[in-house]
């Protein structure tokens, strides 16, 4: 079944990233993402469950390297509380030079392993119990004597995926909830590339590709200028063509001189070119 959801820039005042998730779900939305860049991204789906009342509030994705699985399945519990069992949350790895240059991550390593075993331990924490502290002995953490002081609203609230590399899409497929596609996809590459590593995570788990929720961006711009509404679209592509790992998306379609005009633009500091180098 499909459905539809909006995703709200970090460039609009928290006011009206609240005013439009209440807009979204008046016009029929069934959920709101806000992505980790720009905005603390629980902060703002806190105030966007306290602002609706049906939209599912989802993370797009929180990035697992920049915090501890403890703060992140108790920031998730919160809001799941806080919008009565409406949380999602999506984590993603995020580019290796956004964590050491942004996130003073000084190793970043084992991403694949990092992504499964943060996921396994939230739902261990949540489960937890002073009685029944979490024990993990992972390849990528370590995790003695945790235990929550009260349950949370829901014990296995959704985990999905972000992440386009092979081995993330499998282990998607064989642990997590959903797949949230990033700033470039295409239902090409979605049928292409995505579903088939995906539905071999889920057969290796003994899972159905139908068990796992895909969520795939399109890029809107709406304005009543049509110019403005395409340079706002072109600088949108530009900043994601300008990360290496959406190189698959633009080489599946043939964007692969545009991709580098626009990379060369940003090595140079101007953003307006690589803008324009988007066709």
């Amino acid at each position: 079944m499909q459905r539809w959801g909006i995703g709200i820039p970090p460039s609009l005042s928290m006011n009206a990233i609240v005013a439009l998730a209440r807009e979204a779900e008046h016009a029929g939305a069934e959920s709101v993402w806000i992505a980790d860049i720009g905005r603390d991204i629980f902060t703002t789906l806190t105030m966007i469950a306290q602002g609706t009342s049906r939209l599912r509030v989802g993370a797009a994705v929180a990035v697992c390297f920049a915090r501890p699985p403890a703060l992140v399945q108790l920031a998730a519990s919160d809001i799941d509380e806080i919008s009565n069992g409406r949380m999602v949350l999506g984590i993603g790895t995020a580019p290796s030079t956004w964590n050491e240059n942004w996130y003073n991550v000084p190793k970043y390593e084992k991403p694949v392993a990092r992504m499964r075993e943060f996921a396994e331990v939230c739902r261990l924490m949540w489960r937890s119990t002073p009685q029944s502290p979490v024990e993990f002995t992972g390849r990528a953490m370590q995790i003695h004597g945790y235990s929550r002081f009260y349950p949370p609203l829901r014990e296995r609230i959704p985990i999905y995926f972000g992440g386009m590399n092979p081995r993330i899409l499998q282990a998607t497929g064989e642990v997590a909830d959903g797949w949230l596609g990033g700033g470039l996809t295409s239902p090409r590459f979605v049928n292409e590339i995505i579903r088939p590593h995906i539905r071999t995570g889920a057969a290796k788990a003994g899972r159905r590709e139908s068990d796992i929720e895909f969520v795939c961006p399109i890029s809107c711009a709406i304005s009543p200028n049509r110019e403005q509404a395409r340079a706002w679209a072109r600088s949108h592509i530009a900043f994601y063509a300008n990360v290496n790992y959406y190189d698959i998306v633009m080489a599946l379609h043939g964007f692969q001189q545009e991709t580098q005009a626009i990379r060369d633009a940003f090595a140079r500091g101007d953003r307006a070119a690589a803008a324009r180098a988007v066709t």
